[in-house]
């Protein structure tokens, strides 16, 4: 309909995400009072309030639900878009935030304990959005997705074949977001 309701949509996320997640960790604290396995409650905690993708310890039975912290922070910035930027103005914002989210993550800003890149897991849902919001994005994707993720391996390989570890690694954040939206939507 093109209309979007913010209430319906945390709802949404809300009943998709919770229960399952509140089972888990309903059933790590039980693990960890019946001496199974070692947790402390700010592990536990941290993983509660999605910020397992930041600098603090997780853990071992929590540190994966980092990418439910991306998962979770994106929410609640995406209805912002919708409440602040125009229709018109959508996909030039995504695009914008796209460049700026690859940048970072190309130059190794937002990283967390080393391995996890939240630039990278932030511009490919921001590319997800843009694919979902933009039939112009759509039919390029559909056109030349595959053609580009081609295009895309060769240079990384061919930077690296020639020495030039550092542009291979760059162009090799750049590629990510664009293939995994193509393999997710395009295949």
């Amino acid at each position: 309909s093109g209309a979007f309701d913010a209430y319906a949509f945390y709802i949404r996320r809300i009943f998709r995400i919770l229960p399952a997640y509140g089972v888990y960790l309903i059933s790590i604290i039980a693990f960890g009072m019946l001496n199974w396995i070692m947790i402390t409650p700010s592990e536990v905690g941290y993983a509660a309030s999605f910020i397992c993708n930041t600098s603090v310890n997780c853990g071992w039975f929590v540190s994966h639900t980092w990418t439910l912290g991306v998962e979770m922070q994106f929410y609640l910035l995406w209805p912002l878009l919708f409440i602040v930027v125009p229709p018109r103005h959508r996909s030039l914002f995504l695009t914008g935030m796209m460049v700026f989210l690859v940048t970072l993550s190309a130059n190794n800003v937002l990283l967390a304990r080393g391995w996890i890149d939240n630039a990278l897991s932030f511009s490919c849902i921001v590319l997800g959005a843009l694919y979902a919001t933009s039939a112009k994005v759509r039919t390029t994707v559909e056109r030349y997705g595959f053609f580009g993720i081609v295009v895309a391996v060769i240079a990384v390989g061919s930077l690296v074949i020639v020495d030039f570890y550092e542009s291979a690694r760059v162009l090799y954040h750049i590629s990510v977001p664009f293939t995994i939206l193509v393999v997710l939507f395009a295949a």
